[in-house]
């Protein structure tokens, strides 16, 4: 309904593992029908066989876009995360920094921390995270 009615503006859709990976099916879904979201997907299955199999039948359209990776989306892969590297994935990817056992890799929190880390807040202010959020980061 949004992206009908509002056609100039951006959608973004976005979640993290199970939700990432629902994220990018529903950009799949709604890019037969209307411009394409861009989607970020943090720690998320790939899909392109669990497209073919949970979307049935896909119109020819939709074949090709997984096949030519033309879906606008990005998939943040935590270093050493199982999840992300469930099935083939579509659209692009990078790699997060993350220094932990799969388990803690796959915390939403962990990768966020690495990011942060990183390329820092963007805010050009000190950045400050809630304890806990990764062993790394000040409490």
């Amino acid at each position: 309904f949004m992206m009908r009615t509002y056609p100039e503006r951006l959608f973004y859709l976005t979640g993290h593992s199970l939700g990432g990976g629902v994220a990018k099916l529903v950009a799949l879904k709604l890019s037969a029908a209307l411009h394409v979201p861009t989607t970020v997907a943090f720690a998320a299955p790939g899909i392109h066989h669990a497209a073919r199999v949970l979307l049935g039948q896909l119109h020819q359209e939709l074949h090709n876009k997984l096949e030519s990776e033309s879906l606008t989306t990005l998939t943040v892969k935590p270093m050493h995360d199982i999840v992300s590297r469930i099935d083939l994935d579509t659209g692009n990817s990078v790699v997060a920094p993350c220094m932990g056992k799969a388990y803690d890799c796959h915390s939403i929190y962990r990768t966020l921390w690495g990011i942060f880390k990183v390329c820092g807040s963007m805010t050009h202010a000190n950045l400050t995270v809630p304890c806990g959020w990764s062993p790394e980061a000040p409490c």
